[in-house]
């Protein structure tokens, strides 16, 4: 069951959005004007806190197939939060454009990087939105040079540079200086030549079958990987989730540092 339902008239959606839009800039221009940095944060906390227990509610309580009075609310109230980040993207822009035009207006060092970076940003999005909107032919030609002629193979160059910094790490953490090193250089060379034809070739002489083919270099580069490496996954797996855990509850209780304006 659907609380809500979109609107399908576009004078009356764009109407809607831009009602909404005021809407909350009003609100938020009332709240700056009017609360404290105590009251905002106290008002942080409180939303935050609702929003948490709605869901927790939501999922501990008793339900019936599945369903309980609460959960034909999550769709909205996700939509809702999702909107509600939106804002973020705004607040992040104009944090980026304060920030570097104050390295352009004071020439600090590497301001052409910042005027750089107005360019392209401008340029991207407003041959994005030509594109998208406007299907004008030189604003697909500009977006196409843009981001597979230029954003991609940048992205591509990034990511072998790190290779190299990858090979370094690799040699530092290779390095025999004690027995776990050595374990774990053992390891990684049985696990690679499991990868390729060599390795195979090597113990190729060994039986196809039988507790001898155990030995077979690629058996064992697969017993490394399902069992070895698959359960030390699951171990940091099992962490990360506790680690969630325990900073969704912190977040939740706005017992995360930064979480309140105004405090400590």
């Amino acid at each position: 069951m659907r609380i809500f339902h979109p609107i399908k008239d576009p004078i009356l959606l764009t109407a809607c959005i831009i009602a909404s839009l005021l809407g909350s800039f009003l609100v938020l221009a009332l709240m700056h004007k009017f609360l404290s940095m105590r009251a905002k944060g106290r008002l942080i906390t409180a939303l935050t806190f609702l929003a948490g227990f709605f869901y927790s509610l939501e999922f501990f309580l008793p339900a019936k197939d599945g369903k309980n009075f609460l959960t034909p609310w999550v769709e909205p109230v996700g939509d809702a939060l999702a909107v509600i980040g939106a804002f973020a993207f705004p607040l992040g822009l104009i944090s980026l454009a304060v920030v570097h035009l104050g390295n352009i207006r004071r020439r600090r060092e590497g301001w052409y990087f910042s005027l750089f970076l107005f360019i392209a940003m401008l340029a991207m999005a407003l041959s994005a939105f030509l594109n998208h909107y406007a299907r004008l032919p030189l604003a697909k030609n500009i977006f196409t040079c843009l981001f597979s002629g230029l954003y991609i193979p940048l992205g591509v160059a990034m990511m072998s540079t790190l290779a190299f910094y990858i090979v370094s790490a690799a040699y530092r953490a290779f390095r025999v200086t004690n027995v776990e090193a050595v374990l774990m250089m053992g390891a990684a060379i049985i696990v690679m030549l499991g990868q390729i034809p060599f390795g195979m070739w090597l113990t190729s002489w060994l039986p196809m079958q039988g507790i001898v083919a155990s030995l077979r270099i690629e058996n064992l580069s697969n017993w490394f990987m399902t069992v070895v490496n698959m359960s030390v996954q699951r171990a940091i797996g099992f962490g990360l989730a506790i680690g969630g855990i325990a900073m969704a509850l912190r977040v939740w209780l706005s017992l995360e540092r930064g979480m309140q304006l105004g405090g400590k």
